[in-house]
């Protein structure tokens, strides 16, 4: 693997971070790197990743999905660490991308490091269920009739 050049894309929204742990089904650490404006289409597309950029009909709008066979650095706006297993859906943050090339044709969207700007910590239960002001039974009371 070479790398053939760095961006540093501001200011984007994070999905499906896998940053402390390997992506099962990629076998490498991972994040969709979405918000992404016509200046962040054009570096991406100097950088020769364009065609890593895709859509699909979801919150992501534009993305790119970004890998790594090492864990990135992930820091906060003073360049402390940040645990990457808190890093949720719709954080914003400036990713260094680079592009490198491997074993396959053509050049693939590398993740060196994160810097959270505004965090939105993941969570595990979903958001089904994050209001706890009713208890379990109250909330399928209705569904259960």
């Amino acid at each position: 693997m070479s790398i053939q050049g760095t961006i540093i894309l501001k200011d984007v929204q994070l999905y499906w971070p896998f940053l402390t742990k390997k992506n099962e089904l990629a076998g490498k650490y991972t994040v969709d790197i979405s918000a992404l404006t016509k200046e962040h289409i054009k570096a991406i597309s100097n950088l020769g990743l364009d065609e890593r950029v895709r859509t699909k009909d979801d919150d992501r709008g534009m993305f790119m999905t970004c890998k790594s066979n090492f864990p990135p650095k992930v820091m906060d706006k003073s360049k402390g660490l940040v645990d990457g297993s808190i890093v949720g859906n719709g954080t914003t943050a400036d990713v260094k991308v680079q592009a490198y090339d491997g074993k396959y044709p053509g050049l693939f969207a590398g993740i060196a490091a994160i810097k959270v700007k505004e965090l939105v910590e993941y969570n595990s239960n979903g958001d089904d269920f994050d209001d706890d002001s009713s208890s379990d039974d109250e909330l399928f009371d209705d569904d259960m009739e």
